[in-house]
């Protein structure tokens, strides 16, 4: 029976493993993410530009209805984002007034986007940097002084780079992704079987599916994000028979990995 379902996009993860990856790729991986900064290339960046930005449109605010008397100034922010989505902060500079305006701007912080660990749930970080501003003479209105810190970084090797050989099915060689062309054959054999009749009643479906791999190469489902009901339940339901798989090995030790395949397309 031929599927009649496509993978779309193979296949990414939560973790960091290449040596070829950059010091910017390890910011992105330990950087909580400020909505909007989803797709940035420089994570670190959107988010401090974002933060510069709530700040800016306060200190703009205060300084048209009194003048702030200055040229040019930084305040040092520090953001605790906890795994919940919640974000204390501290706002530091020497001028009372400025440090008034930073944290009434940063009590407005949306719920900030946390870094997920190697099992793939949400974990605490804090982030600490400078935002500065530049008065404009013309506009006698503040400025952000942007400075992009993409292309050092991406200069610099990642500071702890990881050999893996990705989970795989036991009769599949060890690739260096976990989506291997032998992968997918095998996947889409496996689906086509559990879901079977089912099959022609899911066309035009979409499903995004993280799945985990524990050291002992148990398949779960750790998150479905899918419009359908039906498709939910179908899947949840055939991924209780996902066949035990060889487990990844990081650096040498067995390690359980949480893997992103998205999307499928029925």
């Amino acid at each position: 029976m031929k599927p009649i379902f496509t993978l779309l996009l193979l296949l990414f993860t939560t973790v960091s493993f290449s040596q070829r990856k950059t010091f910017l790729d390890f910011r992105n991986e330990s950087t909580a993410i400020y909505p909007g900064c989803e797709n940035a290339e420089n994570k670190e960046d959107c988010y401090r530009e974002k933060v510069g930005a709530l700040i800016l449109e306060e200190i703009n605010k205060s300084n048209t209805a009194k003048s702030l008397g200055l040229e040019e100034f930084s305040i040092k922010v520090t953001i605790f984002s906890k795994a919940s989505g919640e974000a204390p902060f501290k706002a530091e500079t020497e001028n009372e007034r400025i440090k008034g305006l930073a944290v009434s701007a940063l009590e407005k912080l949306p719920a900030i986007i946390p870094i997920n660990d190697l099992r793939g749930k949400p974990t605490s970080s804090s982030y600490g940097f400078f935002v500065s501003f530049k008065k404009n003479n013309n506009t006698k209105q503040y400025e952000q002084v942007i400075k992009s810190t993409t292309e050092d970084m991406k200069k610099k090797p990642h500071p702890f780079p990881m050999v893996i050989e990705h989970a795989h099915f036991k009769d599949c060689s060890a690739e260096d992704e976990f989506v291997s062309a032998c992968f997918e054959d095998k996947f889409i054999i496996w689906i086509t079987e559990e879901i079977g009749n089912e099959l022609e009643s899911l066309k035009g479906t979409k499903v995004k599916i993280k799945v985990a791999v524990d050291k002992e190469g148990n398949v779960s489902v750790n998150k479905i994000e899918t419009s359908s009901d039906k498709l939910k339940k179908v899947l949840e339901k055939a991924f209780i028979n996902f066949p035990k798989i060889k487990p990844a090995v990081i650096n040498g030790q067995t390690s359980g990995i949480v893997y992103d395949i998205m999307p499928l397309s029925f």
